[in-house]
């Protein structure tokens, strides 16, 4: 895993985090894959949104960020369903989540026995 954060502390809008991460295994309680890598940058623009919906509680927090992510791996099973590869990415901006690309290989089965 590779986090790097630089900016300016007096100043949000000079922030850039990025994280990528690379596992030749992973095993959660969601999901198995193989050859896992995910990257992620986040970045709070000039442009963004200064005026907070208080409605949206500790969300507010995260209004002025955006991230850009993508993820790919193999081998993935889910409770019921099984992939030989898969390759997503996106935009998210608080309260937008947008998935830009996906592809997937389905495993020869597709779907895991019950």
């Amino acid at each position: 895993m590779d986090l790097a954060v630089s900016g300016d502390a007096r100043d949000i809008h000079s922030f850039d985090i990025r994280l990528m991460v690379n596992a030749t295994a992973a095993q959660t309680p969601w999901f198995r894959a193989r050859d896992l890598q995910i990257t992620a940058k986040l970045t709070a623009p000039a442009g963004a949104p200064t005026n907070f919906d208080l409605s949206w509680s500790y969300w507010t927090n995260l209004q002025p960020y955006q991230m850009e992510w993508s993820a790919r791996g193999t081998q993935l099973q889910l409770e019921k369903l099984n992939a030989d590869s898969v390759m997503c990415s996106g935009f998210w901006c608080v309260p937008e989540l947008v998935v830009t690309n996906l592809s997937v290989d389905w495993a020869a089965d597709g779907l895991m026995p019950v």
